[in-house]
């Protein structure tokens, strides 16, 4: 009884994310109306300038959390 169960939550969880999945996709969001994005160039210590982007939410009704992303690859698109 215990292992049929645990196939039955298996099963509602798999059909949970496949719902996820399919409703995630039918609403695509919009990066350029909700943000506001900002382009720096920051010198390092040893003079090197690091391409930085800004990504700053355009409600400023209330704080937001900060997500931060340092990479060795290009992130396209570049500037403005």
């Amino acid at each position: 009884m215990g292992k049929l169960f645990l196939n039955f939550l298996f099963l509602i969880f798999i059909s949970n994310c496949a719902t996820g999945l399919l409703f995630a996709q039918d609403l695509p969001y919009d990066v350029k109306a909700n943000y506001t994005k900002t382009v720096y160039s920051i010198q390092m210590r040893d003079g090197v300038k690091l391409f930085t982007v800004v990504y700053s939410p355009k409600d400023e009704s209330k704080k937001y959390p900060i997500l931060f992303q340092r990479t060795p690859y290009g992130v396209g698109p570049y500037g403005p």
